[in-house]
């Protein structure tokens, strides 16, 4: 082998083992890089773990403020449907009074003085 194919071949081997060392500095930094990634990923997935937590506890605490509030809310209808039967009952009942005065009144010849 030459001197010139020798020092040429050293040359290209050198050429690798650069090559070779910046691509193994670059995974290297990926590497890291994304183990930094996984690590603040654990973090927000941590976090939200923490807040649904606390949701949950509310949500928890306010289930029974909703259940008193639909039950009020039904007892309200009922009481308004109630309310409504009431008053309906006391008209007819004030219209059958007045009917059953003014038949009265008519069977007895009861007539309003006239002026």
């Amino acid at each position: 082998m030459a001197a010139g194919e020798l020092h040429e071949l050293s040359v290209a081997i050198g050429s690798l083992q650069a090559e070779v060392r910046i691509l193994s500095q670059t995974a290297h930094e990926e590497r890291e890089e994304a183990q930094d990634h996984r690590r603040c990923l654990r973090e927000a997935i941590s976090e939200l773990t923490q807040s649904v937590h606390l949701l949950g506890k509310k949500v928890e605490e306010i289930e029974p403020v909703v259940v008193d509030y639909r039950n009020r809310r039904e007892q309200d209808k009922g009481a308004a449907r109630y309310r409504n039967w009431l008053w309906a009952s006391a008209y007819a009942t004030i219209g059958a009074v007045g009917a059953t005065l003014i038949e009265v009144a008519k069977w007895l010849g009861l007539r309003p003085p006239h002026p």
